[in-house]
């Protein structure tokens, strides 16, 4: 990815790569990075990073507050080209979008996984259950397979119990 920043250094233009595909076969687009800045800020999703990370993006606090669905300042330009406005420069914000909380996520993975990821009584429960589907993700790696394991916890009686891949 690179980037361009406005003279006045609140709109950054950002583009994808060419080919960078997810591991599911599927192509990164900027689509797929609006619908995960989006997500990070919804309430529902309780991300204590959010704010800090992206909450200087225009119409970030609606979102945030539960008051939009929308976040206006992320405009999807083409496939490869995305905008995000800032309401004041803020000289960290190409470095929060190395954060992993705003890691970009596929859009369909979203789609179908978010409702169970963002609700705290099923957000561990999909990383236990046998129809999770497998983290998507663009790096040089992917996960091959979902094995649930048990892993042991200091504290004494009853500490152990079952988890999936990088389960809490």
């Amino acid at each position: 990815m690179s980037y361009t920043l406005s003279d006045d250094g609140r709109t950054y233009l950002l583009k994808l790569r060419d080919g960078v595909k997810f591991s599911d076969g599927s192509g990164l687009h900027a689509s797929d990075v609006r619908v995960s800045l989006t997500r990070v800020l919804r309430p529902s999703l309780r991300s204590t990073s959010s704010v800090a990370l992206l909450g200087g993006i225009t119409g970030a606090e609606q979102v945030m507050q539960g008051d939009a669905t929308d976040l206006p300042g992320v405009t999807v330009i083409d496939p490869s080209t995305i905008q995000i406005r800032l309401d004041a420069p803020d000289w960290d914000f190409a470095a929060n979008l190395a954060h992993p909380v705003t890691s970009v996520l596929s859009e369909a993975n979203v789609a179908q996984w978010d409702p169970r990821w963002s609700n705290p009584d099923t957000a561990s429960l999909s990383l236990r259950t046998a129809d999770t589907s497998l983290p998507i993700g663009t790096g040089p790696l992917a996960v091959p397979q979902f094995v649930r394991t048990k892993c042991r916890f200091a504290g004494g009686e009853g500490s152990e119990r079952a988890l999936g891949c990088g389960g809490r």
